[in-house]
């Protein structure tokens, strides 16, 4: 499956979500990994978002360890602008769910200089209009600050006290506690699927 024939490119601007490990401090160098994941190599600088909060902790559930406690984490909110991503959307389950072949992708439209993708959710393959955008970050370089505005904290996460994962079939749960900045509701307040997902 080449690149050219299974993309369309098109321009991303809307609503962004990432849930980030450690404490509750915004740094767009904490989103930037070089470590490989599906739609990049090890060692590509690439930034990986949800389109909507309940993907982005969906996706922290994934990438979590199997073992030992969930970590503090803590979810964000922003906008992005990309004048140009490659759409990925409609890729058959198959293709998604093949990493190699996704990074395989992924190395084609980083050689014909496309700064990013929209791809589906693993977590949502069932529901595309749930889906994630990648960014390469050597392709956009100082311009990276550009098309990331507006970040705000929406969800400080902690595991309350004994909290571990819980897998039931192919869902994860941890009992979580959220604490949302300028709510009413009391950070004690517990919630044993914050972090549902499916594997």
């Amino acid at each position: 499956m080449s690149a050219r024939e299974t993309t369309a490119r098109v321009p991303y601007r809307g609503l962004a979500a990432v849930a980030l490990e450690g404490d509750p401090t915004w740094d767009i160098g904490r989103i930037i990994t070089t470590e490989e994941g599906r739609w990049n190599r090890a060692g590509q600088p690439t930034l990986y978002f949800a389109t909507d909060p309940g993907v982005a902790l969906a996706e922290l559930g994934r990438h979590a360890p199997s073992d030992g406690p969930p970590a503090v984490s803590s979810l964000w909110t922003l906008r992005l602008s990309l004048d140009e991503v490659s759409d990925l959307r409609r890729a058959p389950d198959d293709v998604v769910l093949n990493q190699e072949q996704c990074r395989g992708l992924a190395d084609e439209l980083r050689g014909l200089g496309v700064p990013g993708l929209v791809v589906p959710s693993v977590a949502f393959l069932d529901n595309r209009v749930r889906f994630n955008v990648v960014i390469f970050a050597e392709i956009l370089g100082a311009g990276l600050s550009d098309v990331i505005h507006a970040p705000r904290l929406l969800a400080a996460i902690s595991p309350t006290r004994g909290s571990r994962w819980v897998d039931f079939g192919r869902a994860r749960y941890a009992q979580t506690a959220l604490n949302v900045p300028g709510s009413r509701l009391r950070p004690c307040l517990a919630l044993a699927s914050a972090v549902a997902v499916t594997r």
